[in-house]
Parts: C-alpha cells; structure tokens; sequence
C-alpha cells in the first residue's frame, strides 16, 4: 500500500491522502489569503471523504469534469453529502468575490451524480479492475460532526489495513455522541488527527458555565455579544448551548443553512429534539439587518 500525502501534514487545511494512485481520503483546502490547495495533479478512481468541512471535503468538486466520463465516485454519509453540496457552492461564491475558481456548478452536478451515500459499519467493495486491485473500506462515527467518519479501508491482495480517523472528537458534546473508539477495527496503519494533541482541555461544563457568564456580564452591562462561530457544527453547538441556560440567541448566515441540514438528518445527532427547540426558540436575522439587530 502506497500513501502519499498531498497536504495535512504540519499545517491545519487541504487534507488528502493518496492510495495507490487510485484512491483518495479527504481533498480539502485551506480558507487562507489565497487559499491553498492539495499538491499534484491527481486522477482517483474513488473519493472517500471523511467530514463536510471546508479543509477536508472543499476540493472533491475539481476532481470532476463535465467533458469527462473517468470522474471519481465519492463515498460519504447522507448528511456528509448534503453538506458538501453546500459548502461546495458557497466556495463559488466566496471564489467570484476574492478572485479565485477552482470548479463550477457543473463540477458540483457531477459530483453529486458521481455520489454513493454509506453508512457507518457498512462495508463496501472497491474491486474494480480499474483499481488493479481489491480493495474494501467501512465508516465509523468520528464524534467531530454529524456525519463524520473515520475510515477504515483493507486491501485484500496485501492483506493490509490502514485507519484514517479524520477529525476525531472523544467525549459528549450536545450535538454530538463520542467517537465510540471500541468499535473501531483493529489495523497496520493509524493516520491519526493530531490538531490539539498534547494540550491539556478544561472540563467542558466548567467552560461553558465561563462562556455563559462572559455573556451575561457583558449583557448586564448593556452591550451586546458577538460570537462568530464555524457554519457547520460550532454554530449549532454554541445555540445549544446558550439555549440551555436560557439565552435567546440571534442566529444568521451559513449557519441556519447547516442547521436545516442537521434536521433532515435526525440520525446522526445526539439528540434531534434538543436541537430543533433550540433553533425554535432563536431569532433567525436576514444579513442585511445585522447592523440594526446590533444598534
């Protein structure tokens, strides 16, 4: 088994991996100014993506052409799929904004027709003759977001097996179930997220209970509190949070758009009722009034 690794490594962003030339884990890029992408020219046969966000899945769409009928297949779970879309288009318009194009919205059609929806502890076979080889992989729940996975991807002729955790989250949060660790199989190769290795994490009530009072005092004062957040998980996360201890917060922009996503797949939450009272008990502000919600 051959790995090659296009970006990742020592920096936050553009994740991917190659293997064997035919298949690739992750192709993100980097949101910095340009933003950076993975290295090479590549032509997978199957795109295997662990998680929606932009440094893992931002690139699947220039792996597609329209004139092209050799695309890759992309492999990712349900809710992995709708967000990508997402993010995808999105990327577009952020792109026509700051001068940069890496696909177009037929690169995205394609995508999506090139798309298998798989869920976790479904195993699926690559044993194509296009591949030169057999090969098989499962997904399991990373913990990160919903629809987030780790892969676990055997090539039989080897009999070899490698772990790719993707961005992996141990321990509850109110969107999110644990990576259940004790699920994962067994491998000969760990390629393992390490973005916050080594650093010691504050108990999670305990930091919520600071965040909250953060806001209150600031509130008491008579100012307002801004928290810009992540669109994908974070935003969904900090609403859950604040309405919990009884804040109502003002919610905009990409995050509602993740947040209805999220409800069209109950599933992959913790607990979906939880977070729809939540979001129902928020006040959802057009872009454009962000300035009078704030006067």
């Amino acid at each position: 088994m051959k790995i090659k690794f296009l970006g990742g490594c020592e920096e936050i962003g553009r994740s991917a991996i190659l293997i064997d030339e035919k298949i690739v884990l992750d192709y993100g890029l980097r949101p910095s100014d340009p933003p950076e992408i993975p290295v090479g020219k590549i032509s997978p046969k199957s795109v295997i993506v662990s998680h929606a966000h932009l440094d893992h899945s931002g690139m699947v769409p220039s792996l597609m052409s329209s004139n092209d009928n050799s695309a890759p297949d992309v492999y990712l779970t349900s809710v992995t799929g709708d967000l990508t879309q997402l993010m995808s288009r999105d990327t577009i318009k952020v792109g026509r904004d700051q001068g940069f194009c890496f696909f177009g919205v037929e690169d995205i059609k394609k995508m999506v027709a090139q798309t298998r929806y798989v869920d976790y502890g479904e195993r699926i076979a690559l044993n194509s003759s296009d591949y030169g080889a057999d090969y098989e992989f499962e997904l399991f729940n990373a913990g990160h977001i919903p629809g987030s996975a780790a892969v676990h991807l055997k090539k039989e002729s080897e009999d070899i097996s490698l772990l790719y955790t993707g961005d992996l989250k141990m321990g509850d949060t109110r969107l999110m179930e644990s990576a259940a660790l004790e699920e994962y199989p067994s491998s000969d190769i760990l390629l393992v997220e390490s973005t916050y290795y080594g650093r010691n994490h504050q108990d999670r009530k305990e930091q919520e209970r600071e965040f909250i009072d953060s806001i209150k005092e600031t509130l008491n004062s008579g100012g307002s509190a801004i928290v810009p957040c992540f669109a994908v998980g974070r935003t969904q996360e900090v609403v859950m949070i604040l309405h919990s201890y009884g804040l109502t917060p003002y919610v905009d922009g990409m995050g509602l758009s993740a947040f209805r996503t999220f409800r069209n797949h109950p599933r992959f939450l913790r607990d979906a009722d939880e977070l729809n009272n939540a979001f129902n008990d928020s006040v959802f502000v057009n872009a454009k009034k962000r300035k009078k919600v704030l006067a």
